[in-house]
């Protein structure tokens, strides 16, 4: 018989299970291995996502307008869509636009958007900040810290909007940082990408322009205030104006304003009393601009001379009472000098002269080249307005003097919690205190600085004695008044927006 060697014992019980603990031990490290590996993987496929979606912000922002003057209707520029003025703790400033923390639960950050809100993007959220620049002369870097804005201006300010700062004399601001921060999140965690990006006003005018001057008419031996209205004037320091023609001496113009860089006021000092229009020549004068940095520009024939008697062009209103104002508009008025320049309405017996020029309640002009204002003389009738100007005189215009009683204003408040006085927003709820204001009806309103004019029947209330009225848009810093029954009444300053009393 052959003999073999045989074996036939098998693993034991133990054998095995050490045998699938080894086995569970190095899937298990594998699996964190390959685990490991995928978290980074996941995490910079949604960075990714992120980056592209804050470029994607920030190029739709750029593409929007650096400035536009906001009319009370909707967003038009930049800081209207993205400018938080305030929140629920109080008012913010530009320096602190860039540090305002996220926030979903206020009116005042309605472009930071939450995770889930942004379609397409569940795990992002956005959070837009922009904050106005200027550059340092010194260093030629941007300012630190950042300026302040000029006092009651307003992303959304009717005829404030536009941004200057608050220096001791304001300049226009042409930067604007955007800082857009994307967040995501991750496998529980959370991370963000930032992008910073300046913008410049395309508008920016980099040499003065000068657009218009008024009065555009003077009268030679008179000393004339002129304001000069354009872009890019000097506001560090005075520019200077020169009153200019061929064969004369240039005539300066001593600069008493120029905190704006679209308006210069400035006074001519007592012109030649002679000689300012040679034989053959035309009445216009240049008028130039120099800014300190020597760059300059000049509004041909952009003051003349005047020579002809004065001109009435309208009357407003056309008619009125005894005591009530009105506006003569027209042109070569020039200065009053002496009680030989004056207005004078028709009389029952021969002609009345306007003794009250202006309203010094409420800055109107007393006497300037195309404006006058004046009250309807005691004994005036219904008959021909003229103005005198020395030996000249003017056409005549039709004034209607009527019996009826003028309304007068006693008293504008703003009724809105807190507030009080001839001041307000848009929006805001006025009282308006006075005299024979009458009944509401097709002939009666009140109307705003800027033409706002809202009918009386549109009003909350009026009554002969009170008016309730809500400031319309588009209404700025100026006269208001009410017409009642085709009259109008005095005049009353109210200040937009709201300034206090």
């Amino acid at each position: 018989m052959f003999l073999g060697l045989r074996n036939e014992s098998g693993f034991s019980l133990v054998e095995v299970i050490a045998a699938i603990l080894i086995f569970m031990v190095a899937i298990i490290g594998v699996t964190v291995v390959f685990s490991g590996g995928a978290q980074p993987i996941t995490q910079a496929k949604v960075r990714d996502e992120a980056k592209a979606y804050a470029t994607q912000l920030m190029d739709s922002i750029k593409r929007l307008p650096f400035y536009v003057a906001y009319d009370g209707s909707n967003n038009k520029d930049i800081d209207d869509f993205y400018y938080i003025p305030t929140d629920a703790g109080g008012s913010k400033a530009n320096t602190d636009q860039l540090n305002l923390p996220f926030s979903t639960s206020s009116s005042y950050y309605p472009m930071d958007k939450d995770y889930g809100s942004i379609p397409g993007h569940s795990d992002l959220k956005q959070m837009i900040r922009v904050q106005y620049q200027s550059i340092d002369a010194g260093t030629q870097q941007l300012a630190s810290p950042p300026p302040t804005m000029k006092t009651g201006w307003g992303p959304k300010t009717i005829g404030n909007d536009e941004p200057y700062d608050n220096a001791g004399t304001p300049a226009r601001l042409r930067l604007l940082l955007i800082r857009v921060t994307v967040y995501y999140r991750y496998n529980g965690k959370e991370a963000s990408v930032t992008l910073d990006s300046i913008v410049s006003d395309s508008a920016a005018v980099f040499y003065p322009r000068v657009d218009s001057v008024s009065p555009n008419g003077v009268e030679q031996g008179t000393n004339v205030t002129l304001t000069i209205t354009g872009q890019g004037f000097s506001t560090s320091a005075a520019p200077t104006v020169l009153l200019t023609k061929a064969n004369h001496s240039d005539i300066t113009c001593t600069v008493t304003d120029h905190s704006l860089s679209t308006r210069i006021i400035c006074t001519t000092g007592t012109l030649p009393s002679s000689g300012m229009i040679g034989s053959g020549e035309t009445a216009y004068w240049n008028v130039k601009v120099i800014n300190t940095d020597s760059m300059s520009s000049s509004l041909l024939n952009g003051i003349y001379v005047i020579q002809n008697s004065p001109f009435i062009y309208t009357m407003d209103p056309t008619g009125g009472v005894v005591g009530s104002w009105a506006k003569v508009s027209g042109q070569d008025f020039g200065v009053k000098r002496d009680a030989n320049d004056k207005v004078t309405f028709q009389g029952s017996s021969g002609r009345i002269d306007v003794a009250t020029y202006g309203d010094g309640t409420s800055g109107h002009t007393v006497w300037s080249n195309n404006i006058i204002w004046v009250t309807v003389p005691v004994g005036a009738i219904t008959g021909n307005v003229m103005v005198l100007k020395g030996s000249l005189s003017s056409n005549t215009y039709l004034f209607t003097v009527g019996g009826a009683t003028q309304p007068n204003i006693t008293s504008v408040n703003n009724s809105e919690p807190g507030r009080s006085g001839a001041s307000g927003d848009v929006g805001n709820t006025v009282r308006i205190a006075g005299t024979n204001f009458g009944a509401a009806g097709a002939t009666s309103s009140v109307t705003f600085y800027n033409g706002r004019t809202v009918a009386s029947t549109s009003c909350n209330l009026w009554t002969a004695t009170l008016i309730e009225v809500v400031v319309p848009s588009g209404a700025t810093t100026g006269n208001l008044y009410v017409t009642a029954g085709g009259v109008n009444s005095n005049n009353v300053t109210f200040s937009v927006p709201y300034s206090g009393p």
